[in-house]
Order: structure tokens, then sequence, then C-alpha cells
């Protein structure tokens, strides 16, 4: 029984294939990839099969030649959106061997020089782009293809705010391309499918960290309305918005939501239920009649 290598073979360029990847792919008896992966090995006069959409005949392939030493060339690392999931789940582990590559999203992160251990990482491969959830993390990565461009990602995310973005297109290739902008600028641009786009700082709107901060302070044992914070934030008549990034509040303890009340002078909603927001400002000496607060507890902003 011979040995079945999934072998990262880095962005594209042999500038970043390592020595182990080029060694399996040197002592492999058969080489199964991409297009543009097999075109690495030019020189290599070994039987090749080129994988295409139909995975399962690939697949069927791969079984025939049991026999040999089979290196299936993925782009990037194998453990980032590859093939090797399918062969995990069609093959032993004990007959697969795994060579770790260079990946493109690393090597964005190193082009645009930025740290990618607070990224949260997405693939619309096979997906519907209104599926495309984002929110809460630093830096979102999302890698593209002929369907999703950076361009109409960026058009759909716009509809909820303009963020910084960077694209690094063609990566490691005489094509390459790094831009760094807004996703208002992206919009308008064409660009291939091979991108890693890296969008910033998703968590959260200029609002909604406007709206934080002035929550952080009303002063411990006094009460604002939602509408009240609205004003203080310059948008008057978004009281409700400002429930809804109450909502997505990451630190109750540094951001008080539970300071926050209708105008009526009624609780309204927290995350923990309205009875541990009445303990809660209770407990800062904020007094009820019945389940309303006294309107001697509330506090408002100096507007100019």
């Amino acid at each position: 029984m011979g040995k079945i290598f999934v072998v990262g073979i880095g962005p594209g360029s042999e500038e970043f294939l390592t020595h182990a990847a080029r060694r399996a792919v040197e002592n492999a008896d058969i080489l199964v990839g991409g297009k543009n992966a097999l075109a690495l090995f030019p020189s290599l006069e070994k039987p090749k099969k080129a994988i295409d959409k139909n995975l399962d005949e690939v697949l069927k392939f791969i079984k025939k030649n049991r026999q040999k030493n089979i290196a299936i060339l993925t782009s990037g690392d194998p453990g980032f959106f590859s093939i090797l999931e399918r062969i995990l789940k069609n093959f032993p582990k004990e007959e697969i061997e795994v060579i770790p590559g260079i990946s493109s999203m690393q090597l964005c992160f190193a082009r645009i020089k930025e740290t990618w251990q607070d990224a949260k990482f997405l693939s619309l491969h096979g997906r519907k782009i209104e599926n495309l959830k984002i929110k809460n993390h630093k830096k979102i990565v999302i890698l593209t293809d002929s369907n999703f461009t950076p361009n109409r990602i960026a058009k759909f995310l716009l509809k909820k705010g303009n963020k910084k973005v960077a694209i690094c297109e063609n990566l490691s290739t005489s094509k390459e391309r790094i831009i760094e902008s807004d996703l208002e600028s992206i919009a308008k641009q064409k660009f291939s499918g091979n991108c890693v786009v890296v969008i910033f700082d998703t968590g959260f709107s200029n609002f909604e960290k406007e709206v934080f901060e002035k929550v952080g302070q009303i002063p411990k044992g006094r009460v604002a309305a939602y509408k009240e914070i609205a004003r203080a934030v310059g948008r008057e008549n978004a009281a409700r918005a400002v429930g809804n990034a109450l909502a997505k509040n990451p630190l109750p303890i540094v951001v008080p939501c539970h300071r926050v009340i209708k105008s009526d002078l009624s609780l309204g909603n927290f995350s923990r239920g309205k009875k541990m927001k009445k303990s809660l400002s209770r407990s800062e000496g904020v007094e009820f009649k019945g389940d309303k607060v006294k309107p001697e507890f509330l506090f408002t902003f100096y507007h100019s």
C-alpha cells in the first residue's frame, strides 16, 4: 500500500514552495492537483491527474492507484479550506501524510504588515453571499473566487456601513496587487477571483462605539433614557438603534447598559432579564415606584 501525501504548495510561485513539499512531490509516483499546481513541476515526468469540479472522479482515481505513492497538491496550506477534508473522510489517517505550506492568507497578512491571531476566517466557496455575516471581530478574512470578487463582496457589505479593507490579489505572482482602502472604493474597482479580502474593525460601527462611550459616562446610581443617549451622540431619532447597539455590548461592566431605560421610566429590555436589570439598578442606589424608576434618578447629558 502506498502513501497519500497531501502537499501544501504555497500561494502559487516556486519562491514559497518549501523543501519538504518539493521532496514529497519528487518522491511520489503520481501527482494529483489543479492545473496551476501541476504547472509548478513541468520537469517531473510522472503520471498526473488534474483536479476539476468532479471531486468524486478524483477520489476514484486515488483509490484505484492506492498501491503507489500519490502526492495531492493543494494551494496554500492543506489545513485551510482544501481537499484535505475530503481525503480524511475517504482514507484512513495512517495512510495519509500532510505537508504544510504557506497559505495565501499568511502571505497577505505579511504583505499588509498585520497580525492574524485575532482574525476570523470565512470562505464563500459553494455558499450564498446573503449568508455572509460579519460582526464582533477586529479582522475578517474572506477568500474569494470568480463568483465572489472583492468588488461584489464590498457592494454587499456596504449596506451595513463602510469599513477599512485590504485586498491582496494574485499573491506571489507577477500580477500581485495590494490595495488598502475602504469598502466604498473597492466596490467601484475590478478584481480577479484570486484574492484575499481583509476587513478591519468589523465588530462595531462608529455609532455603536459612540453609544458605548456615552453609556459608560452615566454615573453610578443614575439612569438615562435610550432617547437621551441618541441625543448625546447627535442622532435624536435613533433611540431604537441605541437599543440595538447595546444588545451587542461586549463589556457589560465597562458599558453599564442596565443604566439605560425607556423614556417613560420603565426598564426596557436587558440581556439577562428585567429582574436582573432592576436588581443591578437597586444595588447602585436607584429607587423605583412600582416597575418604573423615580424621575429624580434620571440623568441627562449636557447638550450645547
